[in-house]
């Protein structure tokens, strides 16, 4: 049959024991059978067991005709008898008899035998894992009285509060708001501050944290609330380490609920590397060392929770996350340098094709027009730069404002000097200014070239440090979704793109370009790296980057942009990372 059924298990050919059920093969909806000539037929054997199939109520993909049970779509049918006796003369005769008239040819029968049905397994109860120990995890019961739980769930759990529904739970988001999608602080977003109330069961588990914890504890800036209805739950996790602190506290409210802790690298044998904790209402949960770093915690889909050896119905649950957010952490040095893809086909290409290239960009001043009027409305006496300046193509698009440009390619600022403007070669992962120099900031046509997450996120984070306090940072890279006048299609985000160079242009100059023979007027294809973004990756990776907000961005012409506004300080402590995690190991970094 080659299909799971709810009601019943597959014939077997070899073992056909008599049962009151038929499956019939050649009979089914998606063959269009006259249901009620069929139903005739069968009464001519015996009478239909009408109750049987009413035992569920009945599903979109199947229908029921009292006794016959009519799967949506498919070439076959059940049928449910009286007796045993009326089934197999049902059987015997439509065996000798395959063909019935009008109805169907070549009628498949044979017995049916009931689905055994597993039993759902007992949800483990948290007294089979009381022995496990895992470091570093505290429950304090009782952590907020009734009074105090009535008033969270007045201002926070009702249907007024301001629930997003994004994602398969209901979320609210305070001091900053988290992304789902790069799992990381989206600094950028405007997010309502904790309120009074918030701030002072904030303070409170600061104050009980640090009786239990031997560490300088920060304190607490960010509140997620999540609602968890009946079957509801969330997988299991590590809270990103990136930007959140060394301590994570998990309020229950209004009901409780089994956690589940499972250790991040089991011992061989999987002996204590999961822990069944039941969280009650009112209930302060504080992972913290070893459990905020090398645990796991999620709570499994289901309506029921196994407490003290019985089964008790969930009820509706809302938790508040108070979470210490904390600046990015500082990226390895040696995951920012450059791999060889960068050097062999971004550098070393541009430093070879920088003379043509020239040609047909700078010379020409093919300016993208939304950077174009970003320079432009730059008032007069703006400091600027530009990181990635390329052969210096917008240098003096705005003839008053001062531009210094910098590059990874020597042979393209040689070229930009014929623009008398002042550049200098370096790394844009690390930019050699002070921080808040300039006025405004650009950064066009660079990141795409950059083959890690990692080299994408410092260049950003540079670009936003040089920036001053309310001026501006303007980004643009290849997109991958290319319009209707493109010549460019990309299969693939990690892509080579080509660039096809006549070999007179490797002379290095337009004089001896005239002089070129027939050898020399041959085309080599040099291949460049690109990682080229789907709508929606630029903002999500300016983002992740502290002091800044997203004032703008779009598509221009086959290219996405984002214009970044430079914001205060907001003073987040310095992620500790590699000192404060147990058995740290440095983050991965690679292509996406």
């Amino acid at each position: 049959m080659g299909f799971k059924d709810r009601y019943f298990s597959k014939p077997n050919k070899d073992e056909n024991e008599p049962t009151r059920f038929l499956y019939f093969g050649g009979v089914g909806d998606q063959l269009c059978s006259d249901i009620l000539k069929f139903k005739s037929f069968l009464l001519s054997f015996g009478s239909l067991d009408v109750d049987f199939f009413t035992i569920d109520d009945t599903k979109v993909d199947e229908t029921l005709y009292e006794g016959i049970y009519l799967p949506k779509g498919r070439k076959f049918c059940f049928v449910a008898y009286s007796s045993i006796d009326e089934a197999t003369a049902a059987l015997e005769y439509v065996s000798q008899n395959p063909t019935i008239s009008e109805l169907a040819q070549n009628i498949d029968v044979k017995f049916a035998q009931l689905a055994v049905k597993s039993p759902s397994p007992q949800p483990e109860c948290p007294s089979s894992t009381e022995d496990v120990t895992v470091p570093g995890l505290f429950l304090v019961e009782n952590f907020v009285d009734d009074l105090l739980q009535a008033k969270l769930m007045e201002e926070f759990g009702s249907e007024d509060a301001p629930w997003k529904e994004s994602l398969s739970r209901r979320v609210q988001h305070y001091g900053f708001s988290f992304s789902y999608r790069t799992l990381m602080i989206d600094y950028t977003k405007p997010t309502p501050k904790l309120s009074p109330i918030c701030d002072e069961v904030a303070t409170g588990i600061l104050s009980t944290c640090k009786t239990m914890i031997d560490e300088e504890t920060l304190p607490f800036n960010q509140l997620t609330i999540n609602e968890y209805l009946p079957g509801q739950g969330i997988s299991s996790h590590t809270d990103t380490h990136a930007c959140f602190g060394s301590i994570l506290c998990i309020l229950s409210l209004n009901s409780g609920i089994v956690m589940t802790m499972t250790k991040n690298k089991p011992s061989a044998d999987k002996v204590d590397s999961k822990k069944h904790i039941l969280l009650p209402a009112g209930s302060l949960l504080i992972l913290s060392g070893d459990a905020r770093y090398n645990w796991s915690h999620g709570i499994n889909q289901r309506k029921f929770d196994n407490v003290n050896g019985s089964l008790v119905e969930r009820e509706r649950r809302i938790s508040f996350t108070f979470r210490q957010v904390v600046k990015p952490g500082p990226i390895p040095a040696n995951q920012l340098i450059s791999g060889n893809i960068e050097i062999e086909h971004v550098v070393k290409v541009y430093d070879t094709i920088a003379i043509h290239w020239n040609h047909t960009r700078g010379k020409r001043k093919v300016h993208w027009h939304r950077v174009k009027e970003y320079l432009e409305s730059l008032p007069a006496g703006s400091l600027l730069a530009d990181i990635g300046s390329g052969d210096g193509k917008y240098f003096g698009v705005n003839p008053n404002i001062i531009t210094i440009g910098c590059d990874r390619s020597l042979k393209l600022l040689e070229v930009s000097q014929e623009s008398s403007h002042e550049t200098f070669a370096c790394d844009a992962v690390k930019i050699p200014f002070l921080s808040g120099a300039f006025d405004a900031t650009i950064c066009i046509a660079v990141l795409h070239h950059l083959a890690t997450v990692d080299r994408r996120f410092a260049v950003v984070s540079e670009l936003v440090r040089i920036t001053r306090e309310g001026g501006t940072i303007f980004l643009q890279a290849w997109a991958f979704e290319q319009g209707e006048e493109s010549k460019r299609t990309f299969d693939s985000q990690d892509t080579m793109v080509p660039w096809k160079l006549n070999k007179r242009f490797l002379q290095g100059s337009s004089e001896n370009s005239k002089n070129s023979t027939s050898e020399q007027d041959e085309i080599v294809v040099y291949e460049r790296f690109c990682h080229v973004y789907r709508e929606g990756e630029l903002e999500e990776l300016c983002s992740r980057v502290p002091c800044c907000t997203i004032a703008d961005s779009g598509w221009d012409r086959g290219n996405w942009f984002v214009m970044l506004i430079k914001t205060a300080d907001i003073s987040l402590p310095e992620n500790e990372i590699e000192s404060s995690i147990p058995n740290f190991a440095p983050r991965k970094s690679g292509l996406e």
